[in-house]
């Protein structure tokens, strides 16, 4: 297990103790809503396990999130940030645009899939997520919303957090030490942070620093448990989607001439 890891997380059966010892200490509780001002309504009521994600979408990963909660007993929340800019830079933004559907394994147990991509990704790049359409024409914060409404997300909600976050900071920079204070006692994030290539310069520019600020000011640490296996991060099964999606999206390229 690396450095980063057991700085960072915590064990999903900790978490599920610690999540409500947290959530009965009101003068913890008090600080949180001095701290923050605005706990976002969805914090309020009760703790949530949480799934933070640009547009919530029905991949492997979000059913895996779901059971997830399930076992640390906490309503599951995807928290989404819609009018943050489409990056073909960013995996998980791409990822939405380039679908990925698992078909199977070869002899040395890696993922054989197959992509879908329903974007002009570099015709895209830049723009806000809520003003981009698919090949086919549909809004492309609909269309992930519609099969995620098809799927099995019964009991899962939804809460859009772009004004919130932006209330709290023009950048990840400003706004990200807010965001991981939600998680001292309001829930539990479900969240792996890489040190790749792509997102290395995130953990240690943004995610680090916040997280260390937090962890001084209330004491203990953000509640934060990875959603995949350490050793299982660059398996691409988890960025898949299921075969009902890949006969929709095939569906709907078909009633289109566009290029992607």
């Amino acid at each position: 297990m690396s450095r980063l890891h057991e700085e960072l997380y915590t064990s999903l059966n900790d978490a599920k103790v610690e999540i409500q010892a947290r959530w009965h200490n009101t003068a913890l509780k008090k600080e949180i809503e001095g701290y923050l001002g605005n706990v976002p309504d969805p914090f309020r009521s009760d703790p949530r396990a949480v799934l933070d994600r640009t547009i919530a979408t029905p991949d492997i990963e979000f059913f895996h999130f779901k059971e997830m909660a399930k076992q640390v007993g906490l309503k599951p929340l995807v928290i989404e940030y819609v009018k943050d800019k489409f990056c073909t830079k960013n995996p998980d933004k791409l990822r939405l645009a380039k679908m990925v559907f698992f078909y199977k394994r070869n002899r040395k147990m890696e993922a054989i899939v197959k992509n879908h991509t329903i974007l002009d990704c570099a015709h895209d790049d830049g723009k806000e997520c809520t003003s981009i359409q698919t090949l086919w024409n549909e809004n492309f914060v609909d269309f992930h919303h519609r099969i995620f409404d098809a799927s099995n997300s019964t009991g899962v909600k939804i809460f859009d957090a772009s004004s919130w976050f932006k209330s709290n900071g023009k950048s990840a920079k400003q706004y990200y030490r807010h965001f991981l204070a939600l998680f001292i006692c309001n829930g539990i994030l479900f969240e792996n942070f890489l040190m790749d290539e792509r997102e290395g310069r995130f953990t240690t520019e943004v995610v680090i620093p916040a997280f260390k600020k937090v962890k001084e000011y209330f004491g203990v640490k953000p509640l934060i448990v990875p959603v995949i296996p350490e050793n299982e991060i660059n398996d691409k099964y988890w960025w898949c989607y299921p075969e009902w999606v890949e006969q929709e999206v095939e569906r709907c390229l078909s009633h289109t001439t566009k290029k992607p």
